[in-house]
């Protein structure tokens, strides 16, 4: 059972799932992959609409993801965002690079922290399809 702890509620709402399962090659196109260094990332937004994230600087980022703790215990990752909208992510994880299984990810308030955890090491997770969160929504799925 995956435990979430959220700083910050925000809002979601039901959208189309991506696949269950993928291998690497099928993961969505701009997918960053998180493997044991932060990840700092440049979300640009227009209209309250997600146009564009791609890799950037510590300094530039508005978005950053970290393993917070990452053993054979669990993994913790946290998301930082400088963000002045709510956002929503799409989490693969994966043992191998190869073969990627989606998971859901809580909403992510505007200039707050959100953390997901898993009670089991996990060596790879793809973070993709970073959108608004839409107003009203309350589920982590």
């Amino acid at each position: 059972m995956r435990i979430v702890w959220i700083f910050a509620l925000a809002a979601t709402a039901a959208f189309a799932l991506p696949p269950e399962r993928l291998t690497a090659t099928e993961l969505p196109k701009g997918a960053i992959t998180l493997d044991g260094k932060p990840v700092f990332l440049i979300v640009k937004v227009a209209d309250k609409k997600v146009v564009s994230f791609a890799p950037a600087t510590e300094k530039a980022a508005n978005l950053i993801v970290r393993f917070a703790q990452h053993d054979k215990e669990a993994t913790l990752i946290v998301f930082e965002s400088k963000l002045a909208i709510d956002i929503k992510l799409d989490l693969y994880l994966s043992k191998d690079r190869e073969r990627f299984v989606y998971t859901s990810s809580c909403p992510l308030a505007a200039g707050k922290s959100l953390f997901e955890n898993w009670p089991y090491f996990v060596p790879f997770v793809v973070v993709s399809a970073i959108r608004p969160s839409p107003a009203g929504a309350h589920t982590c799925e």
